[in-house]
């Protein structure tokens, strides 16, 4: 099989985003390789998104498709990849992202011709922040990429040293099926189901900037509660129980993974809360997180982040009290 007849299906799921559409659609069209599909997932919006999707439908790869209802991001994910995708590979761009290098598509089918066993080929992405402009990148080495093993990436998934990321993430769609992808309805949803495709397979990374995750005041991953990030911390608890269920890796590599995973993402929440909403928003997470994981949440209120954001916040207060008296 040559490399460009492999399907891509690029799926956009989209709600009210008629100011970044355009531009995410754009950056598919752009790509240089030719096999691909292009499913717009429209969550049925209510502003002016169709209009701006309009132009690009004369185009044959482009098809759109509008919810009767609103039915949530992880629920237009699942509908979009198991009913209207057909390709061999899949990735998702959110509607309000960018593909900003050129040949990403025809780089990655390239190598993965020639890599057995991938699971995933992912590249690094960039942040645009509000006003901030974008602009589109021809800088792909033929040569520049990794070939890693699953089991090495979620392994020591907790050490950020990779860090996978829907946005630039092609996945075998077949496979993404068989594990049931996207099932669980948790804003890591999309993270939960990528690294229960690491084990047993190869990864190939990509180390260069492809796409552009736009950060703005309505991203799910940016807006959430103390209950939503507690909630959103399950997705731990899924992968150790698919391993489990598998039998991957020993008992005690798997134990040791979920402890070290869950620590860190405890510590990550309160230490983030601190710094955004105070002492009682961190306060409020530590002791709810506390009846679910008694020990790890114990062990992260002597961690020195969560010390140093404590000190941050209640070291102004103090200062403040003292100038007063």
């Amino acid at each position: 099989m040559k490399n460009d007849n492999m399907l891509i299906s690029v799926m956009i799921p989209t709600y009210n985003q008629e100011h970044f559409i355009a531009q995410a659609v754009d950056g598919i069209l752009r790509q240089d390789y030719e096999n691909i599909e292009v499913i717009i997932s429209d969550d049925c919006s209510t502003d002016g998104t169709f209009e701006k999707i309009k132009p690009f439908l004369d185009d044959p790869r482009v098809r759109y498709y509008k919810n009767n209802i609103t039915i949530g991001s992880t629920e237009n994910y699942k509908k979009t990849l198991y009913e209207r995708t057909h390709g061999d590979w899949v990735i998702n761009i959110d509607g309000d992202d960018i593909l900003t290098e050129c040949h990403y598509f025809s780089h990655a089918m390239r190598i993965a011709m020639k890599t057995r066993n991938v699971s995933i080929i992912y590249a690094d992405k960039g942040i645009i922040k509000p006003d901030q402009p974008s602009s589109y990148k021809r800088t792909l080495s033929k040569t520049d990429f990794k070939i890693l093993s699953g089991e090495e990436i979620l392994l020591t998934y907790w050490k950020k040293h990779y860090q996978l990321n829907h946005l630039t993430a092609l996945y075998d769609r077949k496979l993404a099926v068989s594990i049931d992808f996207y099932c669980s309805d948790i804003i890591s949803s999309d993270l939960e189901s990528l690294l229960r495709l690491l084990p047993g397979h190869n990864v190939v990374y990509i180390p260069k900037i492809v796409g552009m995750w736009r950060s703005h005041g309505d991203n799910a991953s940016r807006v959430q509660d103390v209950d939503t990030r507690l909630e959103n911390i399950s997705y731990v608890m899924t992968v150790y129980r698919y391993l489990e269920e598998h039998n991957y890796y020993s008992r005690i590599k798997r134990m040791y993974w979920k402890n070290k995973m869950l620590y860190y993402r405890i510590r990550s929440s309160i230490a983030i809360l601190l710094a955004k909403e105070g002492v009682k928003g961190g306060f409020e997470f530590w002791r709810k997180s506390l009846s679910l994981y008694p020990l790890l949440t114990l062990l992260s209120a002597f961690d020195a982040r969560t010390i140093y954001h404590l000190l941050q916040r209640w070291l102004p207060l103090f200062r403040a009290e003292h100038e007063e008296i």
